[in-house]
């Protein structure tokens, strides 16, 4: 299995991730790791027509994520993950699962309070989601913003310091 790109995108696989990413990056398969879609035929539905025909879709959880990657399922496939926030990235974290980068390509659909702050143009951060960005950093991974792969990467970490 090969990891072209971990994203983060409150919308999952849309129009940016199908059109740019998907054929920019030549993914075999795209993981969403999102229990809430994991749990609804519905929104498996959803995604399954916004991926583009000739790329496999995998929609799970965490915990399936982890046990499908320990027991090297996508053995020979380029992959691009894609999750709704941070928290599964924690849990593929401290399940064991290693990586370099993420990428942030549209967070701004959280809660909204006296903390939120934008940091990009689709990249809105409260204090909730500063805390979890400083816990992937202190696994050594790098956090960046890039809506598509034109885009010039934003250091997520870097622009935190400067807030």
């Amino acid at each position: 299995m090969r990891v072209l790109n971990i994203r983060v995108d409150d919308r999952l696989v849309h129009g940016v991730v199908a059109t740019n990413w998907v054929p920019r990056l030549g993914v075999d398969r795209v993981i969403v790791i999102d229990a809430e879609s994991a749990n609804s035929q519905m929104l498996k539905s959803v995604l399954r027509m916004a991926t583009p025909k000739n790329v496999k879709l995998s929609v799970i959880n965490g915990e399936k994520a982890l046990e499908n990657f320990n027991d090297n399922r996508y053995a020979d496939e380029k992959i691009m993950i894609v999750v709704k926030t941070l928290l599964p990235i924690i849990e593929l974290l401290e399940g064991g699962y290693k990586f370099d980068k993420i990428t942030i390509g549209n967070l701004g659909n959280q809660e909204k309070n006296a903390s939120t702050v934008a940091l990009t143009k689709y990249v809105s951060v409260n204090d909730e989601t500063r805390m979890l960005i400083k816990k992937i950093a202190d696994f050594d991974v790098k956090v960046k913003a890039q809506l598509i792969p034109e885009d010039y990467e934003a250091d997520i970490v870097e622009l935190l310091s400067k807030k």
